[in-house]
């Protein structure tokens, strides 16, 4: 394969800069123009050596050489890092002067590619490896570092292996056919499927919890208009994200902003007030309102405490629990109560609680912080719901998902034919089955489509 050159540490003005080089001239192109501080009369590896790059006669830079041999390096192949100085103009000068020298550009992920190519890692450990770049929080962090580990790759290693087995003892009984020969007892395979099919299981499961550590939590924020929905939006980002205005009707769109619970990113969504109007802009705002309220889980559900006429309060709570989703776990705030004497606004909240005792409800000022230990001990006990146990191991990614419910579908199948008596065709077919799309998950049996949508969203340089 030619060798390949990238800046790793991107292109953003830093104090230092890292060139990386991967292939068979990995070496010569990184040390042509290379003078160590200290002579040596060979460049030892894995050890970083100071020296001056020196391009027609000129010093360029000085900088750290480490030289990595194959297969001993990332790639597997050997390799080549020359960390300089940030300078852009160094580092453009540096790599045109490789480029000209007949490395070539690397393309997106190839590093991780060669690496995957090469055995070095496997395809989900590949993946695990830009959602480790990408990863925003602990929670996020840990779990692309477990699957980096191999945390993935050793379920699905010890899976196929049983399956394999199980597999080869099916086809024996094919070869032997004639014989009415059984190598294992039917009773003892459908236990052995079922633990398959049970493992594929909680592995899918898992999935809920990992879509919420790597794509956050929604939370939808909903109320009439003008009932502090965007107040409260800011108050928990600390910033002037959404327009406060005194005029109903000013947020028309979802306006969206991230605040991070328990390691997991809680995705708020202020919309547009539910009211009736003729406003064909704020009527599009509403149904995304009501889009979202039937999407997410979680709400803030918002009825102004000052404004709403004296005993309508728990009628506007009612519209409000009308347009939820039965699987809705929302939380009713009676916002403004910094307006309302607190007398009044206790005997309000009793008299909701009295008639919705199933909902909680809080009362909120966005003025005087009222009620922000009650959201925000709501908010982590709805997170923490989504956080994996101690040492255990859940699936983040959607490709990963499919490939394992694909599986598990199969194990029920498989199940059903052996308690119907299927013949050991049959049930061959099945085994096989899954474990060509355990061997899709890892990369043993690589769609090249799947290749190229996975490597492409990798930065240059990894």
């Amino acid at each position: 394969m030619s060798t390949i050159v990238a800046l790793a540490t991107g292109e953003n003005l830093a104090a230092i800069a890292i060139i990386r080089l991967s292939g068979s001239d990995a070496h010569r192109l990184a040390t042509q123009h290379f003078v160590p501080q200290r002579p040596h009369a060979m460049l030892p590896m894995r050890r970083s050596l100071l020296g001056q790059i020196t391009l027609a006669g000129e010093e360029l830079d000085q900088v750290l050489l480490t030289l990595f041999a194959a297969p001993n390096s990332y790639t597997g192949e050997d390799m080549a890092e020359i960390a300089c100085h940030g300078s852009p103009y160094i580092v453009q000068t540096l790599l045109q002067s490789l480029l000209q020298e007949g490395a070539q550009a690397a393309q997106p992920g190839e590093f991780t590619y060669r690496a995957f190519l090469n055995g070095k890692l496997d395809l989900t450990q590949a993946e695990a490896v830009n959602e480790l770049i990408a990863s925003r929080t602990a929670t996020q962090h840990r779990t692309a570092f477990l699957q980096l580990e191999g945390a993935l790759s050793t379920q699905i290693s010890e899976l196929r292996a049983k399956l394999l087995e199980l597999t080869s003892l099916i086809e024996l009984e094919i070869d032997f056919s004639d014989q009415d020969v059984e190598f294992v007892s039917r009773t003892e395979l459908a236990t052995l499927a079922e633990g398959i099919r049970q493992q594929l299981a909680t592995l899918c499961a898992s999935f809920r919890q990992g879509n919420a550590i790597q794509n956050g939590l929604p939370v939808t924020i909903a109320g009439a208009p003008n009932a502090g929905k965007s107040a409260l939006l800011n108050f928990f980002l600390q910033e002037e994200r959404a327009i406060v205005s005194d005029l109903p009707g000013t947020t028309r769109d979802a306006i969206h902003g991230e605040i991070v619970v328990n390691g997991i990113t809680v995705r708020f969504t202020d919309t547009a007030g539910l009211r009736d109007t003729d406003d064909r802009i704020e009527q599009l705002g509403i149904e995304r309102t009501l889009k979202f309220l039937q999407a997410s889980p979680l709400a803030l559900l918002l009825v102004d405490l000052a404004n709403t006429p004296h005993g309508e309060h728990l009628a506007a709570f009612q519209l409000l629990l009308a347009k939820l989703p039965e699987n809705a776990h929302p939380l009713f705030l009676l916002s403004k109560a910094d307006l309302v004497d607190g007398e009044t606004a206790q005997e309000v909240l009793r008299s909701i609680q009295t008639a919705l005792p199933t909902i909680s409800v809080v009362l909120w000022s966005s003025k005087t912080g009222e009620g922000e230990e009650e959201i925000r001990s709501w908010l982590e006990e709805k997170t923490r719901q989504y956080l994996p146990t101690e040492g255990g191991f859940v699936i983040t990614n959607a490709r990963h998902f499919e490939a394992l419910s694909a599986a598990r579908e199969e194990a029920i199948e498989l199940l059903e034919a052996i308690h119907a008596g299927l013949s050991s065709d049959l049930l061959s077919f099945h085994l096989r089955r899954i474990i060509h799309l355990l061997g899709e998950l890892t990369g043993e049996i690589p769609p090249q489509e799947i290749l190229g949508n996975i490597f492409r969203h990798f930065c240059i340089g990894k």
